[in-house]
């Protein structure tokens, strides 16, 4: 008796009796489609022979066997296994033995199909439990990097998808994509993700961003037979692609792999495009929540972050330097001729300036590094794990730099004037770090004014 594990699974050998078979044999006639058994395998009919040294189509694994029958066990359209049955005389399959045979595997179709009902239909229940679990779970998360790699884990945990990956779209007319969150760590770390990426931008950005493209749920029953595919995960057989959309706006696409030829049927896409459509809402509010979180933080002139934020990016340093025993700096910038510029030529000039300097105060920096606008024309940065010296040395070399890039308006340049202050040497708390760099600013101006031969009181 040779059967399908599951609906879309291989045939197996799941029960014999009165001779062994061999691991050849079975390969030969499932795997190769030779012999009688092949033959119902691949025409979904019976084949009935009484003499086998007659039959051209016979498979000898035996040379005792005379009489062979196989007989396909169907429901509808659906061949769910084969029932093979030898006998040493020849002959054997008279019209009673025939018929008794069709009744018997017409049977065991419908009993199977009947057991696979009842257990998609725990299945489905389940899933849908799981599927409830999965977004109550995920929708308090706020970072969407955070909520993409727990719907992942999630999934693989509670359902029986385990090959599932997020992209996120850059390009929706491109189909450009990034994976955010996938089963297998290694595909959003190192060499073998730039590996990955490469190949997709080579490929076409693959399945998904053909999904992204046509904003429509792309089911591959085999994956090497289309031209959009690009192979990242060798095993992969059949590929289910769902757009993760809301409000007209598509943010990713969320793919679930199989090693399975055609693995996903009807209600796996309706499965995974509930979870798509819930995900595509709880994507939206996060990003107009990181918007209007940002927008809060940030200046609304130099786009730089804004006093506030300042001070709790200050705090969590001190925190965090206090705990690991480490170092930064902050500097406290006040621009020169800022408010000649103002007087002379107007505000709207003014801001032309501070939009300009902003730029260049943030390129002149590491990713690392946070430049703010304090108010005004004062800007205040944190340099994390850099100490005092090492800041002195920043300092002079922007300062250079923009004397060679001429910020000015007209014949008036804009400069600046800058107090450092470190830490713990210099304090231990973000207030008193401010103050120290400010006094320090301040020191630092009145000594270039008496240098230049202006008085302390001009």
């Amino acid at each position: 008796l040779f059967l399908r594990p599951a609906r879309n699974g291989p045939m197996q050998l799941r029960a014999f009796r009165g001779k062994d078979i061999n691991e050849k044999a079975i390969k030969d006639v499932v795997e190769e489609g030779r012999g009688l058994t092949g033959k119902a395998i691949r025409t979904g009919e019976a084949v009935f022979c009484n003499d086998t040294r007659k039959d051209p189509d016979f498979y000898m694994d035996d040379k005792k066997t005379l009489s062979e029958a196989a007989l396909p066990i169907r429901s509808g359209d659906h061949l769910w296994g084969i029932l093979v049955v030898d006998e040493y005389v020849t002959g054997a399959f008279k019209k009673e033995e025939r018929d008794q045979l069709r009744i018997l595997t017409g049977m065991v179709g419908v009993t199977l199909d009947n057991i696979d009902q009842m257990r998609r239909i725990r299945e489905d229940l389940e899933l849908m439990e799981s599927l409830h679990g999965i977004i109550s779970s995920v929708a308090g998360e706020r970072d969407i990097r955070a909520m993409c790699r727990e719907t992942v884990r999630l999934l693989n945990l509670e359902t029986k998808y385990n090959l599932v990956q997020i992209h996120e779209i850059l390009n929706e007319k491109t189909g450009e994509n990034r994976i955010i969150a996938g089963s297998k760590g290694e595909l959003l770390s190192g060499e073998y993700y730039k590996k990955q990426t490469a190949l997709l931008r080579e490929g076409g950005w693959g399945l998904t961003g053909e999904a992204a493209r046509k904003r429509s749920l792309l089911n591959v029953p085999d994956v090497q037979k289309s031209d959009s595919y690009v192979s990242i995960n060798s095993t992969t057989r059949s590929e289910l692609n769902v757009p993760i959309e809301f409000d007209g706006k598509i943010y990713g696409v969320l793919s679930v792999e199989s090693e399975l030829f055609d693995a996903f049927q009807e209600e796996d896409e309706k499965i995974i495009s509930i979870l798509a459509r819930h995900l595509g809402a709880l994507w939206a509010h996060n990003e107009l929540f990181e918007k209007t979180e940002r927008q809060a933080m940030q200046d609304p002139l130099t786009a730089l972050w804004n006093r506030r934020f300042f001070f709790e990016r200050l705090d969590a340093e001190v925190s965090r330097c206090a705990r690991y025993d480490c170092i930064f700096s902050i500097v406290m910038i006040d621009l020169r001729n800022f408010k000649v510029v103002n007087d002379r030529f107007g505000h709207p000039a003014g801001d032309r300036v501070l939009i300009e300097i902003s730029s260049f105060f943030q390129r002149s920096v590491r990713e690392c590094d946070v430049v703010a606008r304090y108010g005004g024309d004062e800007f205040v940065i944190l340099f994390p794990k850099t100490d005092f010296a090492e800041i002195s040395r920043i300092m002079e070399r922007m300062e250079e730099d923009l004397g060679r890039q001429k910020i000015c308006v007209e014949s008036v340049d804009v400069l600046f004037d800058c107090g450092i202050a470190s830490y713990p040497s210099d304090g231990k708390d973000g207030r008193g770090l401010i103050q120290r760099a400010d006094e320090r600013l301040y020191r630092g101006k009145m000594a270039a004014k008496m240098t230049s031969g202006e008085s302390a009181d001009n």
